[in-house]
C-alpha cells in the first residue's frame, strides 16, 4: 500500500515550511501567488489531499447570532429560543443569549456586549424602543442585521420583524366574553410605553363598540408586568366600588395575580367574574380554575425570526419584511365559556 502523503512530506519536497504550505491551502494573503501555485502543483503531482477542516480550523469564520429577550421568567422565551436554535444550529450558527429584564439600560448593555463579541446578527424582543432606537439604528447602519420579535415597533421604523396578530386574538376573546353575557369587562392595561399595550387596548375598545357597550374609564387600570401587579390592579378596581363581571389582563402573569386576589377577596370565578390573560404560558394550566388566554405562536416566532436572519445574511440589501403570525384563543374554566 502506498504511503499517504502528508503536509510534512510536501513541505520537504518543496523546501518550504509546513506553515507556508498550510497558508497556500487556507487562502492566506501572506504568501505570493507564485508560491501558492507552486504548492498546489506539487500537491497534485504527489497526490496530496489536504484535510480542509483541519486547514481552515483557524481561519474559518463561524457565524454567531445574539438573542436578546426582554424576560426569561416564563416558558414563552424558552420556546422562542428553541424555535431560533432549531433553525440556526442546523445551519452551523452559534447563539449567544441575553436577558434585559424589561430594563432599557440593561438592554443597551446587552446590545453593546453583542457588538463586543462581534455577532453577525441580532434577534431582539425589545423593551426600550424610545430609549434605544438610536442604538438599534447605529448597529444596523454598521452592517449588523437585526430582527425584532414579539414587542411591536412603529411601522415608520423600517426593520425586519416577526409579530403576532394580537389585535385579532384579543378581539375574538372580547367577543366571546360579550356573547356569554359579560357586559362590565375590566381591562388591566400593560405599560403605556409598550406599543403592544395600545394594540390590545384598541381591540378591547373596538369589540365593545361593535356590540354597543359603552366604554367606561372606571373599568380601566394600568399596571406593570409582574404577578403582584395583577393583585394591585384588582385592589384598585374593588376600591372604586364599581360593578364588573369580567377581567381581561395584559399578560397571563398579571391575570394569575388578579385571579389569586379575586379568590382571596371572596369572588367566585367564573360564576361572578370571568378572567382571561394573554400569551399562553404554562402558568395558565396550573391555576384553579385554569385560565383562558390568547396564545402566542412562540415556536413559530422563533423559527421565522431565524429564517429572516438567514435571508438577511444571504441578501443584506433585501427590503425589510414584516411577518404577522396568527394567535390562538384557548378557552378554559376561568371564563365559563
Amino acid at each position: 500500500m502506498a504511503k499517504r502523503i502528508t503536509i510534512k512530506d510536501l513541505s520537504e519536497y518543496l523546501s518550504l515550511s509546513t506553515a507556508t504550505v498550510s497558508r497556500a491551502f487556507s487562502g492566506s494573503r501572506h504568501i505570493t501567488e507564485e508560491t501558492r501555485r507552486k504548492v498546489l502543483d506539487a500537491a497534485k503531482e504527489l497526490g496530496y489531499k489536504p484535510n480542509m477542516d483541519a486547514v481552515n480550523l483557524k481561519t474559518r469564520h463561524i457565524k454567531t447570532v445574539g438573542v436578546i429577550l426582554c424576560e426569561l421568567a416564563t416558558d414563552i422565551p424558552s420556546v422562542i429560543i428553541r424555535g431560533i436554535t432549531n433553525v440556526l444550529y442546523s445551519n452551523g450558527i452559534k447563539v449567544i443569549i441575553a436577558c434585559s429584564d424589561d430594563d432599557p439600560d440593561r438592554e443597551k448593555e446587552n446590545l453593546l456586549m453583542m457588538e463586543k463579541y462581534g455577532v453577525d446578527g441580532i434577534i431582539i424582543s425589545q423593551c426600550g424602543f424610545n430609549e434605544n432606537k438610536e442604538e438599534y439604528r447605529r448597529i444596523m447602519d454598521q452592517g449588523t442585521p437585526m430582527i425584532f420579535i414579539c414587542r411591536a415597533v412603529p411601522d415608520s421604523f423600517m426593520v425586519d420583524r416577526v409579530m403576532a396578530d394580537e389585535y385579532t386574538g384579543v378581539y375574538f376573546l372580547m367577543e366571546k366574553l360579550i356573547l356569554s353575557g359579560r357586559k362590565r369587562i375590566c381591562h388591566i392595561h400593560g405599560p403605556k410605553d409598550l406599543f403592544n399595550s395600545e394594540e390590545r387596548a384598541m381591540a378591547y375598545r373596538d369589540a365593545l363598540a361593535r356590540y354597543r357597550i359603552p366604554y367606561d374609564e372606571n373599568l380601566q387600570v394600568s399596571c406593570g408586568l409582574e404577578l403582584e401587579d395583577g393583585v394591585v390592579a384588582v385592589d384598585e378596581l374593588v376600591s372604586r366600588n364599581i360593578d364588573f363581571d369580567a377581567v381581561f389582563a395584559f399578560t397571563d402573569t398579571v391575570a394569575v395575580g388578579a385571579l389569586q386576589r379575586l379568590l382571596e377577596i371572596g369572588y367566585k370565578v367564573p360564576e361572578q367574574i370571568a378572567i382571561a390573560g394573554f400569551a399562553g404560558n404554562m402558568l395558565t394550566t396550573c391555576t384553579i380554575p385554569k385560565l383562558s388566554t390568547v396564545s402566542l405562536p412562540s415556536m413559530e416566532i422563533g423559527r421565522k425570526a431565524a429564517e429572516l436572519l438567514l435571508d438577511k445574511f444571504s441578501t443584506p440589501d433585501a427590503p425589510c419584511q414584516k411577518v404577522v403570525l396568527s394567535t390562538k384563543l384557548i378557552l378554559r374554566h376561568s371564563t365559563g365559556i
